[in-house]
């Protein structure tokens, strides 16, 4: 090819691909090169197929539409991904309405049972709200109290402090 060899324009079809990089991009290396050193570096510049001339009309139409059916399915399957992920995400979002409102329901039946008893589980919760942050930050330091017991002692229960714990090994 004049002023650009094939391997220039496969990485100019890459770069234009960088912007969609799901893309599927069928190209089909027609050369007279028949090297196998030649084959590896069109491929691992991103071809997919190759023709040799003298071209033979029946082989490159079979090749072509069969790219083209693979650039077909490989859209399917990007456009049903993108649409699981808008189910997932919204079956997620309507899973968290649901645990809020079971939340709220359970709050009310206990506020039934009388007014004192609705409170306390009011009381509870802002309770267990308050300890829990605190009870996280204690249980934060279990690791660096189990490494402190193990220190000193021979250099096997070192080694497995290290490897259960790897934050404190070194």
């Amino acid at each position: 090819m004049p002023h650009v060899n094939g391997f220039e324009v496969i990485n100019q079809l890459k770069s234009a691909q960088s912007e969609n990089p799901n893309q599927y991009l069928p190209i089909l290396v027609l050369t007279a090169q028949r090297d196998h050193p030649t084959r590896l570096k069109a491929l691992d510049a991103g071809a997919k197929d190759f023709l040799t001339k003298p071209l033979e009309m029946a082989e490159a139409a079979t090749r072509i539409r069969d790219h083209l059916e693979m650039h077909l399915l490989h859209r399917q399957v990007i456009v049903q991904n993108e649409h699981l992920e808008a189910k997932v995400l919204e079956r997620t979002q309507k899973l968290e309405v649901t645990r809020l409102e079971i939340i709220h329901r359970l709050g009310r039946a206990a506020e039934y049972r009388g007014n004192e008893t609705g409170m306390h589980v009011i009381r509870m919760s802002h309770l267990c709200e308050r300890l829990g942050d605190e009870e996280y930050n204690t249980m934060k330091m279990h690791p660096k109290i189990g490494a402190e017991i193990l220190s000193g002692i021979d250099k096997f229960i070192h080694l497995a402090a290290g490897t259960l714990f790897p934050c404190f090994a070194g």
